[in-house]
């Protein structure tokens, strides 16, 4: 069975879609991308219920018009912040003279760790083995099969509160779709803009958005670190607009043209026209107030990544992306206070409707390719199961898909 199913990345500054056919066995074939003007939302999260389900509604009404009607469920991609993290470490002693591990086990021990770390006021959105050990032995990947008298799990989860989450479904049923997965955009976006290598050899993706920087560190194939910056593009906007007594329009348009790599021998002047009065602005006035924004964001993202000890496994570098990635001379600034290699993030082997740079609809693409591989691993656990199980599964398919 196959159905359209749509990655929603709720930003401050646009909401973006990505629309996929899904099957029930994980395969996707992505249709479209679409954005609109977000309102309601800032710095990720839902300040004004109304004005952001109105902005969702309008987005999935220009999504319906154009791959059709039967879109009821969306993946929503969320980065706001709130975001906390924990690392557990649970053990279980199994029973008999030979115990082989089964599925039970590897829930009772998953079961325990999250007890260790589990709150009224928290939601779940990711749970990540970083490892499972058998009588000492580590880096085990698949324990089940295998015999061991104890079995640990190192287990890493991301939370949001129990209020955040809900404010994100009400939105979404108020503008008239039902949730299927509410997902970290720091962390789908990996899927989408690193390879196998970036996550083996390490690094880091730097998710500038309009006023949160996501930061998601990966190595040695697992998640070490991620957190959510209090900044983004947009701040550089707000002190271009206060510092030149400009409106924010012409700010952000100033913005988006500046370039601190070129550094001119002479002072070009540039006008622009607020309420019929034209206004004359020194062009290395505007770079020099973007050059220290720019400085702020990567010194508050390095000394970040410097407090989690993290920057001490990553050979393969940073990866940029989000509305920032755009911004001129953002690459050769993280180069330097990095000392990485530095690339723009591209999203993977996509085809696209849109002539906006890929890396931006990275956290909506992602959040469809995650689902996807949570159907795909959920089919292969339904599929060691009885026929019972495998006919009832179908039959819930046909009834979610058509009803």
């Amino acid at each position: 069975m196959e159905r359209i199913i749509v990655g929603l990345d709720l930003g401050s500054f646009k909401i973006k879609a990505a629309v996929a056919k899904v099957r029930s066995d994980g395969h996707t074939t992505l249709l479209g991308l679409h954005e609109a003007p977000a309102h309601g939302i800032t710095r990720g999260n839902i300040t004004d219920l109304a004005s952001a389900s109105s902005a969702i509604e309008n987005l999935m009404n220009d999504v319906k018009e154009k791959h059709g009607p039967k879109i009821f469920k969306v993946i929503v991609s969320f980065g706001g912040l709130g975001l906390s993290f924990d690392r557990a470490k649970a053990s279980y002693v199994l029973q008999g003279s030979h115990p082989e591990l089964t599925r039970y086990d590897i829930e009772k021990v998953m079961q325990i760790a999250r007890n260790m770390s589990f709150s009224l006021d928290h939601a779940i959105l990711h749970e990540i083995v970083e490892d499972f050990v058998l009588d000492g032995q580590e880096d085990v990947k698949n324990p089940i099969g295998l015999f061991a008298k104890k079995l640990e799990v190192k287990l890493y989860s991301l939370f949001y509160s129990v209020a955040q989450t809900q404010n994100v479904t009400r939105c979404i049923n108020y503008a008239g779709y039902d949730v299927e997965r509410i997902v970290f955009s720091g962390l789908v976006g990996t899927n989408t803009l690193l390879n196998e290598g970036d996550a083996k050899d390490g690094a880091i993706l730097l998710d500038v958005g309009c006023d949160t920087t996501k930061i998601t560190a990966l190595a040695d194939g697992k998640i070490k670190f991620c957190t959510i910056l209090k900044m983004g593009s947009g701040d550089i906007t707000s002190a271009l607009s206060t510092k030149l007594k400009i409106p924010s329009t012409f700010a952000e348009m100033l913005k988006r043209d500046s370039n601190i790599t070129e550094k001119s021998s002479g002072d070009k002047k540039l006008s622009i026209t607020i309420a019929g009065k034209e206004k004359e602005i020194l062009q290395s006035e505007v770079n020099d107030i973007v050059e220290k924004k720019m400085d702020e964001l990567l010194a508050m993202s390095k000394k970040a990544l410097e407090a989690s000890s993290t920057l001490s496994y990553i050979k393969a570098g940073l990866v940029i992306s989000g509305g920032g990635s755009l911004l001129e001379g953002l690459l050769d600034k993280a180069e330097v206070a990095f000392n990485l290699p530095i690339r723009v993030g591209v999203v993977r082997q996509r085809q696209s409707n849109t002539e906006q740079p890929s890396q931006l609809f990275a956290s909506a693409v992602g959040a469809l390719d995650y689902y996807a591989k949570e159907l795909t691993e959920k089919t292969s656990k339904i599929s060691s199961h009885n026929p019972i199980t495998r006919f009832t599964h179908k039959i819930s398919a046909f009834i979610e898909d058509y009803f």
